[in-house]
């Protein structure tokens, strides 16, 4: 799990460092080919942009200049030639000049010839001293090559017919471009570093909703379908969210459905096993329960037949076979009613029953047996007549099989008690033996089929351990409730059924 850990953390931070190379190595690209076409392009393009503005300077000129020349005039064109840092010069058809916007050296004509004209275009104007004097070069020459090359000329035809030519220097305008080149430099770097932190924010931003939903799938690898994407961009990556989370609820309903299947196969399996070896319980409990009786008739039916005996005892001998054979047959009875009962194959006859008039006939029944054995046995009934809706004859044999349970286990003071009652919404009756007290651990499983906790003196008193199992099943099929509780001197079973009318309605 930690190599796996460290395997998502190196795949999250090499998602961040590639966003950001990427970013940043477009930022750096840009302001590189900004750099590099400002060094390229930016010299032609101030140029051209100069030689407009001298054409316009013109146009303004022509526009002012009508072949006089006043104060008013001279002003504003010693105004356009500092505008422009560069030379004006206005000359009429015979190169006279009429305009300077710079002095002109005293010894020279102020004719423009052709020489003279070729000289300023290749030289520059001459430069004067404040004296009037012409200044050279230190070294007696003309200007350098570079230096002639780093001119701008521009020559027109005014509308009067005077020619105006304009020169200004390449220097200026180069050197304006260092200025701004050098400036530019600071911005770039401004906006290099805010370009590098503004990737940073955008590559927090696209990378954590992927790094969320990296999580959340290595959440679901482990069949984790808790967790969802919380996002809510409105975006391809929150649609693919927003999809996580469906098909993570999907997953985790269908992954629920197949565990609660699971779950039910396992029960219906641990159920099929349980009925398996109920039934084997069951097959072997009848064999065991069939063994004893069919071993008496058989052996007393062979003495009879073999003449072992003598006359006199032949009755005896077919009285025990007689017994043993109404045994079996109760037996086979009790296994069929259980077998109806457990399969739901019984015909309810649902009728209101007084449920005293049942336990008075119950205890007449068993008064023989009662004063046989000398037992007190005390009835307690209801102030009223109680009666519910219930299969009569069901609730007799439960009773019935109570009766006989207490007769058979009775000891002591030999006292059973059988109290009639109704509690809340429930009739309940409860047939209390003096005796020896249930095991605890036995308590549960003596409503199994052939269970005996005394297994020594049942056959004395006739049981087959199918009575408590067939009180269970009849009791739930009034949905309602049974169970035995030790006493102090004693055991007490009791059944209850609810207390209603044909209506449905609760006495």
């Amino acid at each position: 799990m930690e190599k796996k850990s460290k395997t998502f953390r190196l795949y999250k931070s090499s998602l961040s460092r590639k966003l950001l190379l990427a970013m940043v190595m477009v930022v750096l690209i840009s302001v590189l080919s900004s750099a590099a076409m400002n060094q390229i392009l930016l010299s032609p393009f101030y140029y051209r942009q100069q030689e407009h503005i001298l054409e316009r300077v013109g146009d303004q000129i022509d526009a002012l200049y009508q072949g006089e020349i006043s104060e008013e005039i001279t002003d504003a064109l010693n105004q356009l030639g500092y505008n422009i840092n560069g030379l004006i010069l206005i000359y009429d058809e015979e190169g006279v000049i009429q305009y300077s916007s710079r002095p002109i050296p005293m010894r020279s004509i102020v004719t423009m010839t052709e020489d003279f004209i070729v000289s300023i275009k290749t030289y520059g104007f001459p430069q004067v001293d404040q004296n009037g004097l012409r200044r050279g070069r230190e070294d007696g020459q003309g200007l350098s090559t570079e230096e002639e090359e780093a001119l701008v000329t521009v020559e027109r035809v005014l509308s009067n017919g005077d020619y105006l030519f304009m020169q200004t220097s390449k220097i200026a305008m180069e050197e304006s471009i260092a200025i701004f080149t050098r400036f530019s430099i600071f911005p770039a770097l401004v906006a290099f570093f805010a370009a590098i932190a503004l990737a940073l924010l955008v590559t927090r931003k696209i990378s954590k909703p992927i790094v969320e939903l990296t999580a959340i799938t290595q959440r679901m690898k482990s069949l984790d379908f808790s967790s969802q994407y919380t996002d809510d961009a409105d975006d391809e990556i929150g649609e693919l969210g927003r999809n996580f989370n469906d098909m993570a609820q999907i997953l985790g309903s269908t992954i629920e459905e197949l565990n609660q299947a699971n779950r039910k196969l396992k029960e219906d399996i641990e159920r099929e096993k349980a009925i398996e070896e109920a039934r084997k319980n069951f097959i072997s409990n009848v064999s065991h329960e069939l063994k004893t009786p069919i071993s008496l008739i058989r052996g007393y039916a062979e003495g009879i037949r073999d003449q072992v005996i003598g006359p006199e005892d032949v009755e005896d001998y077919l009285s025990v076979i007689i017994d043993e054979s109404e045994e079996m047959s109760s037996m086979v009875k009790e296994l069929l009613t259980l077998s109806k009962l457990e399969s739901h194959h019984v015909t309810m006859q649902w009728d209101e029953v007084d449920v005293q008039d049942v336990v008075e006939r119950v205890i007449h029944l068993f008064a023989l047996d009662v004063q046989k054995d000398h037992i007190v046995l005390d009835y307690l009934p209801s102030e009223e007549r109680i009666k519910v809706v219930a299969d009569e004859s069901m609730i007799e044999t439960v009773l019935i099989n109570y009766m006989s349970n207490a007769i058979d286990h009775v000891e002591g003071h030999k006292r059973i008690q059988i109290t009639l009652d109704v509690v809340d919404t429930e009739v309940i009756v409860r047939v209390f033996n003096t005796g020896e007290p249930i095991p605890s651990f036995e308590l549960d499983k003596i409503w199994d089929s052939f269970y005996k906790v005394d297994k020594a003196r049942t056959r004395g008193y006739g049981g087959t351990g199918l009575g408590l199992t067939i009180v269970k099943n009849m009791v739930e099929l009034h949905h309602g409730r049974y169970g035995v509780e030790n006493r102090e001197d004693g055991v007490e079973f009791f059944a209850a059924f609810p207390n209603r009318m044909e209506d449905g309605s609760v006495v």
